[in-house]
């Protein structure tokens, strides 16, 4: 009799515990798809913007290729003189790899934030109807560096972009 009593008083607590709880929705989205998306075509900036992106990601690409084809010739050389001559121009390739990466990287960081800042109070404003209407209490950012896994149910980055594409 004790046990179903303990049982019993156990088990109403549980539901009383369990009632109090309230569970957040959390939905996600992936801003730079919704920018790139919805602004490219609207906003000259960010049209100028990814035609400078891919600008930068074809001349690092061209470093690379010229940092390959002397690391071939490096293996390929049996002559130690013109093999110092190869190790220092790949080297002078990183180099300048590096540092136009990092040069280029900072200056399109700044562009990209400059040109954002605006765009993502009106992308706000569309997030903060859709998480009130469909219940979300937080949206997170898709951002490789802050979620390990999510469920694709959570993400809401299409119903921002469907709304974009409905108000124009």
């Amino acid at each position: 009799m004790k046990k179903l009593l303990v049982t019993c008083f156990l088990f109403i607590t549980m539901l009383s515990y369990s009632a109090n709880i309230k569970l957040e929705r959390i939905g996600i989205i992936n801003l730079k798809k919704v920018v790139e998306v919805c602004f490219q075509g609207k906003s000259p900036a960010v049209k100028q913007l990814m035609e400078e992106k891919d600008k930068f990601q074809k001349d690092l690409d061209a470093i690379k290729i010229k940092i390959q084809a002397q690391q071939d010739l490096l293996e390929n050389e049996t002559d130690e003189n013109k093999k110092k001559v190869a190790e220092k121009k790949v080297k002078e390739l990183r180099e300048q790899y590096t540092n136009f990466y990092r040069k280029k990287m900072a200056e399109l960081e700044r562009k990209e934030n400059t040109i954002q800042a605006p765009l993502y109070e009106e992308i706000y404003d569309i997030v903060r109807r859709i998480a009130e209407m469909e219940g979300f209490s937080i949206i997170l950012k898709d951002n490789a560096d802050n979620l390990f896994y999510f469920n694709t149910e959570s993400d809401i980055t299409d119903k921002v972009i469907e709304y974009f594409n409905r108000n124009p």
